[in-house]
């Protein structure tokens, strides 16, 4: 099920008949119509910050949903620390306040029963449980020893790191007496990098002793962890933005700390998943995501200077994901943009700002549709205009975007044309971008994830034309079409390599549009050759799609040639 952060616009007036009716759906013996009403509900039941009279209508309805055993039971409990929360997210930085007294009142009638939970044989019950329980702050006395005792039980990681946030909660925002050095002993447990994280989490919120000496390994542990959505729904499962919040609860001494160790974690994590998260918390942390929209890229002096530690870090590591909110998408960018490598095309002076910020601008006025404007065009030479076309289709700063803007490869090939001599900058861009497609770093490749002709010819053509030989950080780079084109590059590389990379193409990135690469490989068979390119082309021969689309007669011409090349092996 999809999952969405809560957005504050819920709304007060829902009707409580068709309420009632998608409560009683969130244990509907259909998946999709619990999904369904699940969804529905979390964007009606509760605001942001504030307490809806339909919400506090449900809390009887949800409780008992809540005591059934019906699958899906464990979501009204998800809902329920919503409702009373007033969002539950935005209660773990500030404590629930006085304006939950009357949810918190509806929900005490029914405490035991909430504590019943924690001993469910269903650990995601036993997780929505303490979700639920950690903003009981009226009972938070007896409800943290309840937490306390079964964590010295618990063997589920979800359910025990639930647990440990809840515990966390009611002792930092309702002053419950826990055990600090039960959360200290989860961090030495060897099984679970989850619940290990959770008990750092849980310290860093209440300044235990000894946090600061294991942060980094506890928020290691935290970010390499898989977390089940549906057994730990603690922010909609986002373990980022949950820890960011938990940093911004323990104050500015754990903010700062947090930052420090995320930063790090970001440029050095060999886990790139891990370091992916690490960045995505840290731009929660220190407000880029408040400050700025996804797609915006700010001038860098309105940074402020943890935003700036924070987007130098990140300037460090390629293939980092979800990197925006007012910072270019793409490492390269971003070292660039920050002044930490030798300006670009992107960020040349033109008529008083840097490049990037002048093309946003005319794409959010609708100016930039086709390709680059010619009032951009004006103030570049040949050659610059050949590498923001490149810039371009790579994604640089969100201009193609924002635009919708492409460049076709005939235009590309008439820019190089007018470029002159371009090998230098065609090595260091090769240089730059090859790796990067071979790691698949998508984002660093504005998210082209197969070398498109469009960026890879002007690139690598004026390479071969000077004689020079295609190297092998580069083969990922190589396109197989137009042949005439890709022909000139292949006889730049050795048999083997050539091999390899139509194999590659041939298996990694077929496309029923393109006849399953029959119609690239062909006319390059007489220098691609081998068994295995043979067979994999012969059993493309045998797919029913392939044979619709070409018909009996050329199929069976294709089989032919295709015999006849099998025989050289």
């Amino acid at each position: 099920m999809k999952r969405k952060r809560d957005a504050g616009k819920k709304s007060d007036g829902a009707d409580p008949k068709r309420g009632s009716r998608q409560i009683e759906q969130l244990v509907s013996k259909s998946a999709s119509a619990r999904d369904d009403a699940y969804l529905r509900l979390n964007d009606s039941l509760y605001a942001d910050g504030s307490w809806t009279a339909p919400g506090l209508e449900a809390i009887p309805q949800l409780l008992d949903i809540a005591e059934s055993s019906k699958e899906g039971a464990h979501r009204a409990m998800w809902l329920l620390a919503d409702i009373l929360a007033g969002g539950h997210a935005r209660a773990i930085e500030h404590g629930l306040g006085e304006d939950a007294a009357a949810a918190e009142a509806e929900v005490a009638r029914r405490l035991d029963a909430l504590l019943g939970q924690l001993a469910s044989r269903d650990p995601r019950r036993r997780s929505a449980a303490a979700l639920v329980l950690a903003f009981a702050e009226g009972q938070a006395g007896r409800v943290a020893s309840a937490l306390g005792a079964r964590l010295a039980e618990e063997k589920d990681a979800c359910a025990k790191a639930s647990m440990l946030i809840a515990m966390a909660l009611l002792a930092k925002w309702a002053g419950a007496e826990v055990d600090a050095d039960a959360i200290l002993a989860v961090r030495r447990e060897p099984d679970s990098a989850l619940a290990r994280g959770a008990a750092a989490l849980a310290s860093l919120m209440l300044g235990a002793r000894g946090w600061k000496k294991s942060l980094g390994e506890g928020l290691r542990d935290w970010l390499v962890a898989d977390v089940d959505l549906e057994a730990f729904p603690w922010c909609r499962g986002n373990s980022q933005w949950l820890l960011a919040q938990v940093a911004r609860a323990g104050g500015e001494g754990a903010v700062e700390e947090s930052l420090a160790a995320l930063c790090e974690i970001a440029r050095s994590e060999p886990d790139l998943d891990a370091a992916t998260r690490a960045a995505q918390a840290a731009q929660f942390l220190c407000g880029f995501t408040e400050r700025w929209q996804e797609t915006d890229v700010a001038p860098v002096d309105e940074l402020d200077d943890r935003q700036k530690t924070v987007a130098e870090a990140l300037a460090a590591r390629d293939g980092l994901r979800g990197v925006g909110w007012g910072m270019p998408p793409a490492a390269r960018d971003r070292r660039g943009w920050l002044g930490l490598a030798p300006p670009r095309v992107m960020e040349k002076p033109v008529r008083g700002q840097p490049l990037w910020r002048l093309w946003r601008s005319l794409a959010e006025q609708g100016q930039a549709a086709q390709g680059i404007p010619e009032s951009i065009a004006a103030d570049l030479s040949p050659a610059e205009q050949l590498d923001a076309a490149v810039a371009l289709l790579l994604d640089a700063y969100r201009v193609r975007q924002l635009s919708g803007a492409w460049v076709s490869l005939e235009d590309m090939l008439a820019l190089l044309e007018r470029a002159g001599d371009v090998t230098d900058w065609a090595v260091s861009m090769a240089g730059e971008l090859g790796p990067r497609f071979a790691a698949r770093h998508e984002v660093e490749c504005g998210m082209l994830f197969a070398a498109p002709a469009e960026v890879a010819f002007p690139i690598l053509l004026p390479i071969a034309r000077a004689g020079r030989a295609i190297e092998p950080g580069w083969d990922a780079m190589v396109p197989w079409a137009p042949a005439e084109l890709a022909r000139e590059l292949f006889l730049r590389m050795p048999a083997e390599r050539r091999e390899e990379r139509i194999h590659q193409l041939l298996t990694v990135f077929p496309s029923m549009a393109t006849e399953y690469g029959l119609e690239q490989v062909l006319p390059l068979l007489d220098i691609v050759s081998s068994a295995r390119i043979v067979a994999v082309l012969a059993g493309r021969l045998g797919n029913k799609f392939v044979k619709r689309k070409l018909g009996a007669k050329k199929v069976a011409a294709l089989r032919a040639q295709l015999d006849g090349e099998a025989r050289r092996f």
